[in-house]
């Protein structure tokens, strides 16, 4: 049996493509044209060693070695980008800040608003910087 490293950019490409319920419309969200993804698709069936789809009406459908193949490809991009934020030490899901807005008669006319402070939920670390203007 043969060593098979499967590809992150051709996982992403089939994990977007199921999800679009169209391989045209992952393109543009992978940022290849609609035959580089088909290209990506079928070595990602010559690696699998079975077919990943089968035709179904006018489209395809998942085979049930395509929805294994699915599942393990999530969790691979889901370690993937967690690894990568954790090798930048940036924490990117579950961070949010919540900012704290004034707005007065006169600052809605303009779509301004006044930023009075905010708070990282997780470890309530707050500042209170304000009043500061930001565009809306």
């Amino acid at each position: 049996m043969r060593h098979v490293i499967f590809d992150l950019d051709v996982m992403r490409s089939f994990v977007a493509g199921v999800d679009l319920g169209s391989f045209a419309k992952a393109s543009a969200r992978v940022g290849r044209s609609t035959s580089a993804v088909s290209a990506q698709l079928k070595r990602l069936e010559e690696q699998a060693g079975t077919p990943l789809f089968r035709k179904e009406g006018r489209g395809l459908a998942l085979t049930e070695a395509g929805e294994t193949l699915l599942s393990y490809a999530r969790r691979l991009l889901d370690l993937n980008d967690e690894a990568a934020s954790a090798v930048r030490n940036v924490d990117l899901d579950g961070l949010a800040l919540q900012l704290r807005f004034s707005r007065t008669s006169e600052s809605m006319a303009h779509h301004d608003s006044e930023v009075m402070g905010w708070q990282e939920p997780r470890s309530g670390r707050r500042w209170s910087y304000g009043p500061h203007r930001c565009g809306m």
